[in-house]
């Protein structure tokens, strides 16, 4: 004898999971759902189908108020799982952090590195040095140098014209430069060129 086929429609996918998980349901009401499809199972053959709401099927809308109706209700609490709690600890950590970190940074020259985006983490790892290096103004170029009091002068030792800063490497005539990129790639090009360049150079120090 052919079993009956039986098509349940819903719109919510998250009902359509629960109900056919094998876990045991702790709710009366999804329990109650799944011990009858069980028994429809032994002479029914069922599928479940997803529909999208509002949809022109009958009594779709109606399911959709009735649902909404029930959000209005007490929810039943139920267990959250161990991996579930950490997850909420460290995203919590981590909003914490972010937001000690940039209220720190607040009119420093490496505010810019806690902002988002402004350094992505997909670059390579010389271009993601040189911006690293450019940004929090720890570049170790001249002016930086003159900082930690390792020069005498703020001057660029390339062409001895300008100070000696990651700005200058845009206009420096001591290095070969695109005026028309002005991309982190670009910049980070031009800050690999100028520490070499410095390196070759014979130091004179304070003192």
């Amino acid at each position: 004898k052919l079993k009956k086929k039986v098509v349940f429609l819903s719109d919510s996918t998250a009902a359509l999971h629960v109900i056919t998980s094998l876990e045991q349901q702790e709710e009366d009401l999804v329990s109650k759902h799944q011990e009858r499809l069980f028994q429809l199972l032994s002479r029914t053959i069922i599928h479940l189908q997803w529909v999208p709401r509002n949809c022109g099927i009958e009594r779709n809308e109606r399911a959709d108020k009735l649902a909404k109706d029930g959000c209005k209700h007490p929810q039943v609490e139920q267990p959250a799982a161990y991996r579930s709690f950490c997850n909420i600890i460290t995203l919590s950590v981590k909003e914490v952090v972010r937001t000690s970190w940039e209220a720190a940074a607040v009119g420093k020259k490496w505010e810019a590195v806690v902002t988002p985006n402004t350094i992505p983490n997909n670059l390579p790892r010389d271009i993601a040095v040189a911006s690293f290096c450019i940004v929090t103004g720890h570049d170790f170029l001249q002016s930086h140098l003159h900082r930690l009091g390792l020069v005498e002068s703020t001057l660029c030792p390339l062409f001895m014209e300008g100070e000696g800063t990651s700005d200058h490497l845009l206009s420096c005539s001591g290095l070969e430069v695109n005026h028309r990129d002005y991309s982190l790639q670009e910049r980070a090009r031009l800050y690999w060129m100028a520490r070499r360049q410095m390196a070759e150079r014979p130091r004179t120090g304070v003192g």
